[in-house]
């Protein structure tokens, strides 16, 4: 009993150390080494620390004395355990925790009138409430300001810098006297030099504008209250021309400068994700889409890909692949052996016909940026809308000479787009046959491009006026800013020299074949296929759904469930309140049936039979006065609801039937007058004239209101038939 005594006792103790250390401690201070130690330095301070004040060394010494070394000891090991781990050291570096978690616990866990050890009676710490403090009941006590080099933003200028900008922003709703704010400044500037153009940063100070603070980051999406002092900071997104604060996502992640760049390109700027692969993947990677160049950036540390690939991948998606490798030590020999990559970061570059570029060293995002630009396109690329002006095969540019393939998939276009982009390698190759067209390539006054004829359409229209045997290889000459061009077609053998030689005639200016004259073709928009749309469309619903579902969680924590049950029941009724009441479905009637109803005249059995027919139908009724009266309009009307089974049509002649010329006469329904009987006929309702005075539209509309129960009944008894 006494060793488990003295092991729980143990154990508790072990926890109480590892809380303080966590907590309290600056490992570096316990292990006596700046904050720029490498891992070297770290090392020999513990060797040396750990075995001064290890137990076994304490034998002969007092009672208090090992109590103080057993404590050091314990703080030493967890000290060491924090630096010598990567990812611990630079989360507390970043943070002040090795965990994040006990930041966030720390945080939420603070009495609300609680105050640091050692403080002065009534007065907060940072994190504590102080309700007489000098920012007026914020409940911080007096700090010194937090710089940043971001955006100071205010109720003046919120609206134009953020609501109105073209870029994404990223906003901290902060206080100086917030202690969890002091930790993650660092981790904000460092977000700011990291963003690299993907979103901008800005704070909003909740001390100085608590109204704007209230706006940006409020306690939930209905509430006019400002988020808990205590939850500072927060972070909010707002996507580019947001227009307005409904627009924002607010951030729920860790403060870490890699979780804040992918939310800012994630859900603001909607980048293309770059995928992370390895040596069993890249093979499958690197023989996808043939059109597309494939860029493979290769880094030493994994991780997600820095903003400048995601950008790139976005922009330059119709054109590149771009994907990351986190390249291991423990693998080297392989990507030596496979790709002779052996100094990292790297780029391979795989184009079209086998070509690979390998760059070793790529160091700075500049030197990466280059390498994108360079090798974007193919050796022979697709001429389309959104490569116009990279190729250069437009007029008012610098290419004097476009020379294109042009054609649809098949041998014989195949043939001619291999040849082409041969002669473009021969030509850049140091064995170059022209000099002349060489230097011309280089200084990009001659274009070598591919176009697909059943694509651009237009192309094939303004060029060869839509003829199916067009040439497959043409060459176009620009002069200036002019939008006419001088066209030539190639007619020879598919011999790379030939094909050179006629290029070279062309471009030092042999006009024999030439025609001149000839409109520059517009290219079709680049648009996504159907499968590309849905699958687009699929994940953006998807994230929404998330997102949505995600938020309704957090509301019922932060507000209570009362909140997110109410929006809920809200976005069910809205639809409700503005549609329109819907009738019973019946069954159709049948075609055959609508002939027998044709509109007739309704004799006194009829009427009789029409009246004893209550609660089953409404009666649509014309008065006439003789059987040569105009009916054309009635007629229209009744085949307009032949398929309403509830109603039943004819025409009463007031001078025949009995009972309804007094009818008439009482309620001012003269003859070609239409009436609608309800069906417990005690009520009728006057909707127009069917002889032609009031058009055939504005009688179905009345009967289509009747028919969804808006209608303006009148109160009148149906005529009683004299008995025979």
């Amino acid at each position: 009993r006494r060793v488990m005594r003295a092991l729980w006792v143990f154990a508790l103790f072990l926890l109480w150390a590892t809380a303080v250390c966590a907590r309290d401690v600056d490992p570096y201070k316990i292990l006596d080494v700046s904050r720029r130690a490498n891992d070297g330095e770290i090392k020999k301070a513990y060797r040396k620390l750990s075995l001064r004040y290890h137990p076994d060394k304490q034998q002969g010494k007092s009672a208090e004395d090992v109590e103080r070394a057993q404590d050091r000891f314990v703080k030493i090991q967890k000290a060491y355990g924090v630096l010598s781990d990567a990812e611990k050291r630079r989360n507390y570096d970043m943070t002040g925790y090795a965990d994040p978690k006990d930041a966030y616990t720390k945080q939420q866990g603070e009495p609300s009138n609680g105050r640091r050890r050692g403080a002065a009676p009534g007065a907060a710490g940072r994190g504590g409430w102080d309700t007489g403090g000098k920012f007026g009941g914020f409940g911080f006590a007096q700090a010194d300001p937090i710089n940043s080099e971001t955006t100071n933003l205010t109720p003046q200028n919120f609206a134009k810098t953020v609501l109105k900008s073209n870029k994404p922003w990223l906003v901290q709703v902060y206080h100086d006297g917030s202690e969890m704010c002091q930790r993650v400044a660092p981790v904000w500037e460092q977000t700011a030099r990291a963003m690299d153009g993907v979103a901008r940063l800005g704070r909003v100070n909740i001390a100085l504008y608590p109204e704007l603070a209230a706006k940006v980051a409020p306690l939930h999406p209905f509430s006019s209250s400002h988020v808990n002092p205590r939850n500072l900071p927060v972070v909010v997104g707002f996507p580019r021309n947001c227009g307005a604060f409904w627009c924002r996502r607010k951030y729920r992640g860790m403060m870490k400068e890699s979780a804040l760049s992918a939310f800012a390109m994630d859900h603001l700027a909607g980048y293309e994700d770059v995928p992370p692969l390895t040596r069993e993947s890249l093979a499958a990677f690197l023989e996808g889409d043939p059109k597309k160049v494939k860029f493979v950036y290769f880094n030493s540390r994994a991780g997600s890909a820095s903003p400048l690939l995601r950008r790139a991948a976005t922009e330059y998606r119709n054109d590149v692949s771009v994907a990351q490798v986190h390249y291991k030590q423990s693998e080297a020999a392989y990507w030596i052996r496979k790709h002779g990559m052996h100094t990292p970061p790297a780029v391979l570059v795989l184009k079209e016909a086998g070509e690979k570029i390998i760059e070793q060293d790529v160091t700075g995002k500049d030197k990466l940026k280059a390498l994108l630009i360079e090798h974007k396109l193919q050796i022979l690329p697709e001429l389309r809308s959104s490569s116009l002006k990279s190729t250069g095969c437009q007029p008012g540019g610098l290419v004097q000479v476009c020379v294109a393939a042009i054609g649809i998939d098949g041998f014989h276009f195949t043939t001619a787009r291999d040849t082409l982009r041969a002669v473009k390698l021969t030509l850049q190759s140091p064995s170059s046959p022209s000099a002349t067209l060489s230097t011309a390539l280089e200084h990009k006054e001659l274009s070598m491009v591919w176009i697909d004829a059943r694509r651009q359409r237009g192309v094939r229209e303004a060029l060869f006026a839509g003829d199916e045997h067009m040439p497959r290889i043409v060459a176009m000459r620009f002069f200036g800013g002019e939008e006419k061009v001088d066209l030539s077609t190639y007619d020879g053998s598919m011999i790379r020299a030939d094909i050179a030689a006629w290029i070279s005639s062309i471009f030092e200016g042999d006009d024999e074949g030439m025609v001149s004259g000839i409109e520059f073709p517009k290219l079709a928009v680049d648009s996504l296929g159907f499968y590309e749309r849905a699958l687009r469309f699929q994940g953006s619903t998807l994230s929404w759904a998330r997102y949505f579902g995600a938020e309704l969680v957090y509301m019922s924590i932060e507000a209570g469930p009362a909140v997110p049950v109410g929006m809920i029941l809200t976005i069910v009724m809205i639809p409700m309140l503005f549609q329109r009441p819907k009738r019973r479905k019946k069954p159709m009637r049948k075609r055959s049936e609508m002939d027998q109803d044709a509109v007739i005249e309704l004799n006194d059995d009829a009427l009789e039979c029409l009246k004893e027919q209550h609660m089953k139908s409404l009666v649509v009724m014309m008065f006439i006065e003789s059987s040569e009266d105009d009916q054309e309009t009635f007629k229209k009307l009744r085949n307009a609801f032949w398929r309403e089974p509830i109603l039943s049509f004819g025409v009463v002649n007031i001078r025949k039937a009995s009972g309804w010329s007094d009818f008439a006469e009482s309620s001012g329904a003269a003859a070609g007058s239409v009436l609608v009987w309800h069906p417990m006929r005690t009520k009728f309702q006057i909707i127009g004239s069917g002889d032609g005075t009031i058009p055939h539209p504005v009688l179905c509309a009345k009967i289509e209101k009747i028919l969804d129960g808006m209608s303006n009944w009148q109160d009148g008894v149906w005529p009683v038939q004299a008995k025979t």
